[in-house]
């Protein structure tokens, strides 16, 4: 097992990793190599997350996408101007609304998902400044409200839950990325009470959506309560119940 997932690495390393830059790319050249200006801060995130979690927190190529999500990750909430120079120019039709104006959500919770993985010892001051800025953004959306209104919900679909969630993101896993990372604050109350609202009688979670496509085994059925979306409501709560304003 240890094999396969350590081969799996070094292909997305050898594929997908821009060295010169530091992020992962979506896509290759004719010589299968990653494409500068195809690097995405959903992807990196994505994959510094799995590498710390598969030990290669300390491999250079790691720190080097660390430093990727430090140095150009943006928490822009709406600003008059798109950014300027690498790696907001001449970005790939793929890439491209990753970046501008108004930063992408699931961009920023997917770069504090990847660093909050990292063990507080090993956080240097620009990761802690990074995780900051990343949630004070979730937090003024109150973590599934429109900042500029917040009367609406961002996206109806953030309301399921999802399991394995990997490219979607749901109300549940940004509230068990911020009590991960200690925070309880006030602005989190009505997401806080949403997942409340959704256990049943039984006191379990039932499961809305479960990834379709590229996975061998349906894990559980949608519609039905569900051990993975329990574990995780019930984990996040008691952590929210530990914590204090």
């Amino acid at each position: 097992m240890l094999f396969c997932v350590q081969k799996a690495c070094e292909f997305l390393f050898e594929h997908s990793f821009e060295n010169q830059t530091g992020g992962f790319s979506f896509r290759c050249d004719k010589n299968s190599q990653a494409l500068k200006n195809n690097e995405g801060p959903c992807l990196t995130g994505k994959m510094v997350w799995a590498l710390v979690k598969f030990g290669y927190l300390n491999d250079p190529r790691a720190q080097k996408a660390i430093h990727w999500l430090t140095e150009y990750g943006r928490c822009d909430d709406g600003i008059d101007k798109d950014p300027e120079g690498y790696p907001y120019r001449n970005q790939s039709k793929k890439t491209k609304s990753c970046w501008g104006k108004h930063t992408c959500y699931r961009n920023i919770f997917w770069r504090l998902k990847a660093l909050s993985t990292i063990p507080p010892k090993n956080r240097t001051k620009k990761i802690n400044q990074t995780i900051d800025e990343a949630a004070e953004f979730i937090l003024k959306h109150h973590v599934y409200k429109r900042s500029h209104n917040l009367n609406e919900i961002i996206k109806d679909k953030w309301m399921s839950f999802i399991f394995p969630c990997f490219s979607e993101i749901d109300i549940l896993q940004v509230l068990e990325t911020l009590t991960h990372l200690g925070y309880k604050d006030k602005r989190m109350d009505d997401a806080i009470k949403y997942v409340f609202s959704r256990q049943t009688e039984s006191g379990r979670w039932i499961l809305d959506k479960a990834l379709k496509g590229r996975i061998r085994a349906k894990l559980e059925e949608p519609g039905v309560e569900s051990k993975w979306i329990t574990y995780k409501a019930i984990k996040t709560l008691n952590r929210w119940d530990s914590l204090a304003y």
